[in-house]
């Protein structure tokens, strides 16, 4: 599990360091405002990335930007929870996954 922190620590602190006036980063975080009021605090889940568009580093990009906005939440790279979120623009298997809330492309699925 930690050689999978590595590149998320890495990219995003690099995400921390781009220039004050991009609000991507600002941005991107406001997308989890809404998610994360519907979890509670002490939530473990799992997060689906769009591995079908992005390279493996941008979803890790994604993947700890999520940490840092549900925070203190857990969020791990799984979809072996019970619940998870997936950021992404693909389709969702629903005879396996129950939508709980959708919004500006993140989904909050619970395991049927």
């Amino acid at each position: 599990m930690s050689r999978q922190l590595i590149p998320c620590i890495r990219n995003l602190s690099e995400c921390f360091n781009k220039d004050i006036h991009d609000n991507d980063f600002s941005q991107r975080i406001h997308r989890f405002e809404k998610i994360k009021s519907h979890l509670p605090e002490n939530a473990i889940i799992g997060y689906l990335g769009d591995s079908e568009n992005l390279s493996y580093e941008e979803n890790s990009v994604n993947h700890a930007l999520t940490q840092y906005a549900l925070a203190p939440i857990i969020v791990l790279r799984s979809d072996t929870l019970e619940t998870i979120i997936a950021d992404s623009q693909n389709s969702i298997d629903t005879i396996k996954w129950k939508m709980l809330y959708s919004w500006n492309n993140l989904m909050l699925l619970k395991r049927k």
